[in-house]
């Protein structure tokens, strides 16, 4: 940002600036870090194992920690190119102590592996981003800044799923005025929610409000295959009854 723009700018020199920017650029709150961390530990353990894995899930909410941590290598390579000779003069100057020379060491080389991970979230050919909404407006802001973010870090989006859709044949026959108007609300929602998804080419599923929680790995397992069974060209509506789970 400016601050980091303008401390790169006063030179090696001012230790303290030097110091409060590195501070502020390498080291990621916690709940970044925490993220990262078990991130490359993975990547890591599935390459030096040289582990078959056919697949790998990470499931994450859209916050702002999550986004923050996908950018992390991508941050990390450009403030150490910008300030490559900064960071050289500070070594020679020896204004960082030891432990805090070991600790930006440890962030570079965590970069180095989590890029390596990145890379492969960014070949369409074999990995793909799956966002999962409801049909509310702050829920689906969030979702499209989401879908901002990943675009910036080229990394590709190919399905948006609409979960807990009110059945609107089953809704309309009550005499709830509340419920009915919620329904004629969320159809707008979801109307232009999928004209927007197919804009961008986002294979568009929608998933209904079951009557109760699915319980065991059979139930999700089998609404799972459902969704697989879609494809990106055909999204019909789940029809699945709650009485199956």
């Amino acid at each position: 940002g400016d601050h980091g723009t303008a401390v790169a700018a006063s030179g090696a020199d001012d230790p303290e600036s030097i110091q409060r920017l590195v501070g502020d650029i390498f080291f990621p709150i916690s709940e970044e870090m925490n993220i990262i961390q078990s991130l490359v530990m993975s990547w890591r353990m599935i390459r030096e194992e040289k582990t078959m894995v056919e697949e790998i899930f990470v499931d994450g909410s859209p916050s702002g920690h999550m986004l923050r941590a996908l950018s992390f290598p991508f941050r990390m390579h450009e403030y150490l190119g910008r300030l490559g000779k900064m960071v050289a003069a500070v070594r020679k100057a020896v204004i960082f102590d030891a432990k805090r020379r070991e600790m930006l060491d440890r962030r570079a080389a965590m970069a180095v592996t989590f890029n390596s991970f990145m890379s492969v979230l960014s070949q369409p050919a074999i990995s793909t981003t799956i966002l999962v909404s409801i049909p509310e407006t702050m829920a689906l802001a969030e979702t499209w800044r989401t879908l901002l973010s990943l675009d910036e870090l080229k990394v590709p989006v190919s399905n948006l799923i609409l979960n807990k859709i009110h059945d609107r044949d089953g809704t309309s026959k009550t005499c709830c005025p509340f419920c009915n108007e919620r329904i004629q609300n969320e159809a707008s929602i979801i109307a232009e929610t999928e004209a927007r998804a197919r804009a961008r080419n986002l294979a568009f599923t929608r998933v209904p409000l079951l009557a109760r929680e699915i319980h065991g790995i059979p139930a999700l397992v089998s609404l799972g295959r459902q969704l697989l069974d879609q494809g990106r060209d055909a999204c019909p509506e789940i029809t699945t009854k709650a009485s199956l789970f």
